[in-house]
């Protein structure tokens, strides 16, 4: 049987998240569209072909990180708060940041980043939808905390994700990356599947 192909817009998909995490360690000045081919294993004139210019492939990276953002978010904003809808966030967040390591990188730097302001002003759109997946963060010294705790967690899942493999396959580093999230979050023992969430 011959090998399933990917979609084009599995592969646009794909060469978007390679240009989203050349933007994280290079910034946008400094990714070329020859490195963006070069990473994805086109021409520059065969990725050319695909996205017509830089702009378009940046607007193109950016955008998707922010559309995937908003699905994880809506899949979960008509939940209560809670249990089972942090551990619905943390799975499907998880699942999504271990598939596209290029929006974790853009995650990370703008966290890690602060001083760098364009990288943060562009990534913020995507930042604060997943921070709306975790629900409404409000005002007070309850949601500050809640907010500290929202971004410890989303920083777990996207800095580990970066490196679990030095060590672990990513089935044995699911759990416990799931597992520390979820205590992030001020919960305690281990995350739950999301079908024994609730």
């Amino acid at each position: 049987m011959a090998p399933i192909r990917p979609t084009n817009a599995e592969i646009d998909a794909q060469i978007l998240d390679i240009t989203a995490g050349l933007i994280a360690a290079r910034g946008i000045q400094q990714t070329s569209v020859q490195a963006i081919a070069d990473a994805a294993g086109y021409s520059k004139s065969g990725l050319l072909r695909r996205f017509p210019s830089k702009e378009a492939l940046v607007e193109g990276a950016l955008s998707q990180v922010t559309r995937d953002g908003g699905d994880l978010r809506d899949s979960a904003v008509d939940l209560p708060l809670g249990e089972h809808r942090d551990s619905l966030v943390i799975r499907r967040l998880g699942d999504y940041v271990f598939r596209r390591q290029g929006f974790a990188r853009l995650v990370t730097a703008a966290i890690s980043a602060p001083e760098n302001e364009q990288l943060r002003s562009q990534i913020s759109p995507a930042g604060d939808v997943l921070f709306e997946a975790f629900g409404d963060l409000g005002a007070g010294a309850e949601w500050r905390r809640r907010r500290v705790r929202v971004a410890a967690a989303i920083s777990a899942l996207t800095v580990v994700t970066l490196t679990y493999d030095e060590v672990l396959t990513r089935e044995e580093a699911e759990q416990p990356l799931f597992d520390a999230a979820w205590n992030a979050l001020g919960h305690s023992g281990e995350c739950p599947t999301v079908s024994s969430a609730g």
